[in-house]
C-alpha cells in the first residue's frame, strides 16, 4: 500500500496496517498524514495535520479513497 501512496500523493510513507504515516507537501503545504485502521468498526480513519492542527479527518473502508477526500478538504 506505501507504494500505491507514494504514486497517488508523493511524499514519504511508512509504517504498514494498523498505523500508516505520511508527509507531503502540496501547494506550498507542509501536511503530515496519519492512516489508521481501527480494528472495532473494520474501518481506516485518515487525520491530516498542519502545523500541529488536525485540520481533516475521513474514515471508510478504502484507506486511499479516504486519505484522498481528507487531502481535498485541506485546500
Amino acid at each position: 500500500m506505501l507504494d500505491i501512496l507514494r504514486n497517488r500523493f508523493g511524499g514519504s510513507w511508512d509504517g504498514d496496517a494498523p498505523e500508516i504515516h505520511g508527509l507531503i507537501e502540496t501547494a506550498g503545504k507542509k501536511l503530515k498524514v496519519e492512516l489508521m485502521f481501527v480494528e472495532a468498526t473494520g474501518n481506516w480513519q485518515c487525520s491530516v495535520f498542519d502545523g500541529g492542527e488536525c485540520v481533516a479527518i475521513e474514515s471508510g473502508k478504502q484507506p486511499v479513497e479516504i486519505t484522498a477526500r481528507a487531502l481535498a478538504q485541506c485546500f
